[in-house]
């Protein structure tokens, strides 16, 4: 989840989408202000949050400092399985 006002959320964004290129992986976008429900649905409390699923189970969680090398590697972790 992003915010329209969130700088670091756009640094994030391109990083993220580039690594999901190379991945062949989609990204999906959802800005807080627009989707309030899905913010308490996911329990999102803070903008950047990058939520990673698979089979509609959640497998990583990364808010505020996201760490897109644990991102990576949790990819990584699943692709592989």
């Amino acid at each position: 989840m992003k915010s329209r006002s969130c700088a670091v959320c756009n640094v994030i964004n391109d990083r993220l989408r580039n690594l999901l290129e190379r991945y062949n992986l989609k990204l999906i976008q959802i800005y807080v202000e627009e989707f309030r429900s899905f913010s308490g649905q996911y329990l999102v409390f803070t903008v950047p949050t990058v939520l990673v699923f698979n089979k509609d189970k959640e497998i990583l969680r990364e808010s505020r400092f996201v760490n897109l090398d644990k991102v990576e590697k949790v990819l990584l972790d699943y692709l592989d399985k």
